[in-house]
């Protein structure tokens, strides 16, 4: 990707505060204003974790790797109108991460971007360069038709980035996530309501 970051699920707020103020009297847009408000910041808090989760539960990356590359937004469209979104690096992530092994004299090292399913990488091998310890292959083949390596210089082996783990194939994922979100946000926005309530 020539950037190396998306902004994804935007979760507009004004249908929602319009559904709560026709069912609600006494109350001021400046209250309902404020109690949307607050929930849109604990959608801000809860997207972080919610899509660490989520990307857990369908790859095999180490939780560490999701550190700082996944975090919540808040900010308002062209229009004015706000939105939260889940913002993740497209940075693909190290094939080691991925729950990579390697024993000398095999077919080549093994990794599982997807839990169950690992993988044989053909003549890669783990290795450190300049203290970064990776799964890498030799970047230029023995000769045509064969399938070891030669003696060419060494290519780090990628897994997906957060961005496509947290996408999935298609962006198939997005509505899920989205979905999670709004989910959150209705059950948040009903409890600054009641906060409210309890306050008057």
């Amino acid at each position: 990707m020539a950037r190396r970051a998306r902004t994804f699920v935007r979760a507009y707020n004004s249908e929602a505060i319009a559904r709560v103020r026709a069912r609600l009297e006494g109350y001021s847009e400046e209250q309902l204003q404020r109690a949307a408000d607050r929930a849109g910041v604990g959608v801000v808090r809860k997207a972080q974790p919610v899509a660490r989760r989520d990307i857990r539960e369908r790859y095999g990356v180490k939780s560490s790797q999701l550190t700082g590359a996944i975090k919540g937004t808040h900010a308002r469209d062209s229009k004015g109108h706000a939105y939260v979104g889940v913002w993740a690096s497209s940075r693909q992530i190290s094939l080691l991460h991925f729950g990579g092994r390697w024993r000398k004299k095999s077919a080549g090292a093994t990794a599982a971007v997807k839990p169950g399913q690992r993988k044989t990488y053909d003549s890669a091998f783990i290795t450190t360069i300049e203290g970064r310890t990776a799964i890498r292959v030799r970047a230029h083949t023995a000769g045509p038709g064969s399938k070891r390596h030669g003696r060419g210089p060494l290519r780090m082996l990628r897994g997906p980035s957060p961005f496509e783990m947290l996408l999935g194939q298609h962006m198939a994922n997005g509505d899920k996530i989205a979905g999670k979100l709004l989910e959150f946000y209705s059950t948040e926005i009903a409890r600054q309501i009641d906060l409210i309530r309890s306050r008057r």
